[in-house]
């Protein structure tokens, strides 16, 4: 055999064996149409050759009607308006507090700013973070005159605090502490001058 020959045959063996489907399965339509074609190695089992491309099936399904189109109205156009923006000025003002305070006992609150501008002493017998804390002692207590409660900030939390009487000096405050209930008054209550009292 000439080298080209040799050449030939390599090339067609080449081609064989790239459309050569190797294993022991065939499909059910090439069984009858596949032939074998001698393996070179041994003990390969023999390989399937299908001679013949078997033609694609093609299902056709149900036939969809393309729909009629129809008149879609334009939705209203939108309007969009600039809000005004607010000046670094405004960020930096105080913003008073936005909730409003409705106090349980109104007969018997007086708000903080009144009671610092009214001048004068007055005994403070309770403080605490709950209106109930403040509420407890008036309830407690009905008999004590002068007694009210109001509201402040202490540490950023609500404060509420529990005074009794105004008095013209802290000599007159001290003496009227004197008269109190022992179970109001533990110790020595702190006089304090209205005016101190802050929101």
């Amino acid at each position: 055999m000439s080298e080209e020959d040799a050449s030939a045959q390599a090339q067609t063996q080449e081609r064989v064996r790239k459309s050569i489907t190797v294993g022991p399965d065939v499909a059910p339509d090439q069984g009858e149409a596949a032939q074998s074609v001698p393996s070179t190695a041994p003990d390969a089992p023999e390989p399937i050759v299908a001679t013949e491309d078997p033609e694609p099936k093609l299902e056709r399904g149900p036939v969809i009607q393309p729909e009629l189109a129809t008149a879609v109205e334009p939705e209203p156009a939108v309007v969009f308006r600039a809000q005004p923006v607010p000046s670094p000025r405004a960020a930096t003002e105080t913003v008073p507090d936005q909730t409003v305070f409705t106090p349980a006992r109104p007969d018997r609150f007086v708000p903080l700013l009144q009671r610092s501008s009214s001048g004068g002493w007055t005994l403070q017998l309770v403080a605490g973070n709950l209106e109930q804390t403040a509420l407890n002692i008036l309830r407690r207590y009905p008999q004590v005159d002068a007694m009210v409660y109001t509201r402040g900030e202490r540490n950023g939390k609500q404060w509420f605090m529990v005074f009794q009487g105004t008095y013209p000096s802290k000599d007159a405050a001290r003496q009227a502490a004197q008269t109190l209930p022992a179970g109001l008054v533990s110790g020595q209550p702190w006089v304090r001058e209205n005016r101190s009292l802050s929101p």
